[in-house]
């Protein structure tokens, strides 16, 4: 119970944190945005409804991983170096309670504005008069899978920016973090095309496996990293 209370006060504090910064989190989401519509009218678009609707995916997921990356660079890094690290090691009877929390509440910083968005992107994008889907279905698992998508390379990122304490650089960070987001990418591109023929639980579940180790594994490698680095 007390691991609990602990997650959830640092959670709590996080986001407080953030919200204090919300002009941080609009122009995250800004950039998420214009990126997205940069992308989306300079690559041609497809003739097909079905491959243009893959294509916009794809799009999405790469800027997801953009700005996921930028938001994450310097994951920790600040509490490191203000002293608030110390005063979790003595609040808190485990590092790994406050990391996974600080990794939720980035994810509900980085991810939240962009994933109450994003619905309304896709309905205006994709024109669902010429596929034989239920929008709001469609639209609901869309959604279901790109909140996994995004937790999971949140995760990922949060590990790869916390090697900042230790004095990494953020081309650093983005080497370490691609090769462990691309499989997630792969694996959340063949369910986002799958919802096109309303079957994704398959891949679900494995996004929800690779969630689950991501996560764990991140706290883990993060809580030794600034074990070795104090």
């Amino acid at each position: 119970m007390n691991y609990l209370i602990s997650f959830y006060l640092i959670l709590i504090n996080d986001l407080k944190l953030g919200i204090s910064n919300f002009s941080g989190l609009i122009a995250n989401t800004m950039f998420f945005i214009i990126f997205i519509m940069i992308l989306n009218l300079i690559i041609p678009h497809q003739e097909d409804i079905k491959n243009q609707m893959i294509q916009t995916l794809t799009i999405i997921n790469i800027c997801l991983i953009t700005m996921i990356n930028g938001f994450n660079h310097q994951f920790i890094k600040e509490d490191f170096e203000d002293g608030s690290i110390d005063q979790i090691f003595l609040s808190c009877e485990r590092l790994e309670i406050a990391i996974g929390a600080k990794i939720f509440a980035n994810w509900i910083k980085s991810s939240c504005l962009t994933l109450i968005i994003l619905p309304i992107f896709i309905n205006f994008v994709f024109d669902f008069s010429q596929i034989t889907i239920n929008k709001y279905q469609f639209i609901f698992k869309l959604m279901l899978v790109f909140s996994i998508i995004s937790f999971i390379l949140n995760s990922i990122a949060s590990l790869s920016g916390s090697i900042s304490i230790a004095g990494g650089s953020f081309s650093l960070s983005a080497i370490i973090a691609m090769p462990l987001m691309i499989p997630t990418i792969l694996t959340g591109q063949i369910a986002l095309i799958q919802t096109l023929d309303n079957n994704i639980i398959f891949d679900i579940e494995i996004l929800l496996g690779m969630a689950i180790l991501s996560f764990i594994g991140s706290v883990f490698a993060i809580s030794k990293i600034i074990q070795n680095s104090r």
